[in-house]
């Protein structure tokens, strides 16, 4: 019976092939893409860092926001903070923080550098992608990663093109699929630095100054372009350049419109979280007030440059015809080109007109 069940739908699959591109469509249901997590160094020797708390769940086509900051602290001097699958992070994450706990043990007195944590964040990654390839694809042909590289020269070129395929395919249809995203941001002793790890690839972002990671990352980092943001500025204008940028990723529709945020320096070792101060201010919440502030004084200057864009326009209205009139383009036939057929000058005219007159002048003197 079971036999016949896979039978019946592996001939499914069959009949919902591309016709285009001969790929198999998917019967998946369809990962929905969440959150914004963004970091930005100012004052070229601290960090500030905000996210929302929007998460998948379910087969991942289910989002909702629990009361859990996405900000995760590896070390009091360096931040981690994800975006994607939240299960491969959370593994990913518990087994870089005992390496990390490991190292620290070993020498307490020296900070670590905020490029080992990502290296050691991406070398975690692909250890676990390593051992899901091993249960999903190799463990069926009694294989492990190791003993099918060290066996293959004895495997046939068919099996081994074959399990190679199924392995591309686990990473673009489950790993890939899924966006694991982090952001490792902090200070060591070379000063303030931020890396991001996509699907276990590395880039520094310690130039540019700003990174931001999730579905709404796009509307992030375009703030920041256009508020002309570098490292080297103020910390007022990267508490509002970063809030901002955060308020305004939630026109993304997978960005919860809850904010976390913290602060990294400038010395090491003082990661601190923008938690509500007791009987005191709440930095967040006055900095949302701020926003709306913000926005309300915008609508006014668009409404404003409307309605003067408006009036301007209202001056350089032509007035109306009562009565309908052909255009002159109309006489002019499809045919005739203003570039090709010119018109004849006035003097032109004149001349030919007295070449005609002399002409007859001279026949009716030879007639008679």
């Amino acid at each position: 019976m079971i036999s016949l069940y896979n039978r019946c739908f592996n001939s499914y699959k069959i009949k919902h092939v591309n016709k285009h591109s001969g790929i198999m469509q998917s019967l998946k249901r369809k990962r929905i893409s969440v959150t914004v997590c963004i970091a930005a160094i100012y004052n070229n020797n601290a960090i500030l860092g905000a996210s929302d708390r929007m998460l998948t769940g379910g087969y991942g086509d289910m989002t909702f926001e629990p009361p859990t900051p996405k900000i995760l602290s590896i070390t009091n001097s360096i931040a981690v903070m994800t975006a994607g699958d939240q299960n491969i992070q959370m593994q990913v994450f518990q087994e870089a923080g005992k390496i990390v706990r490991e190292k620290i043990k070993e020498d307490p007195s020296k900070w670590l550098n905020v490029s080992d944590v990502a290296e050691i964040y991406s070398k975690c990654f692909y250890e676990l992608r390593k051992k899901l390839i091993e249960k999903r694809i190799l463990s069926q042909f009694n294989l492990s990663f190791d003993s099918f590289i060290s066996k293959q020269k004895d495997m046939s070129a068919g099996f081994v093109d074959m399990i190679t395929r199924n392995i591309n395919r686990f990473d673009i249809d489950y790993m890939r699929d899924r966006g694991v995203e982090t952001i490792i941001t902090g200070i060591d002793d070379s000063g303030p630095h931020i890396y991001v790890v996509t699907n276990g690839d590395i880039s520094c972002n310690d130039k540019l100054g700003f990174a931001s990671i999730g579905i709404g990352g796009n509307h992030a980092i375009s703030h920041f372009m256009l508020s002309a943001y570098s490292r080297f500025d103020s910390e007022s204008k990267a508490l509002l350049t970063i809030h901002q940028a955060k308020k305004k990723s939630e026109a993304s529709p997978g960005v919860g419109k809850e904010t976390d945020m913290c602060v990294i320096g400038p010395p090491v070792g003082t990661f601190t979280m923008l938690l509500p101060i007791p009987n005191g201010k709440n930095i967040v919440k006055d900095l949302d007030r701020f926003y709306k502030a913000y926005t309300q004084g915008i609508d006014r200057l668009n409404k404003k440059a409307e309605d003067d864009i408006k009036d301007y326009l209202s001056h350089l209205s032509p007035p109306a015809s009562s009565k309908q009139e052909a255009s002159s383009s109309a006489s002019v036939s499809p045919s005739a080109s203003p570039s090709s057929s010119p018109s004849p000058s006035p003097s032109a005219s004149s001349s030919e007109k007295t070449k005609k007159g002399a002409k007859g002048t001279a026949v009716k003197k030879v007639s008679k």
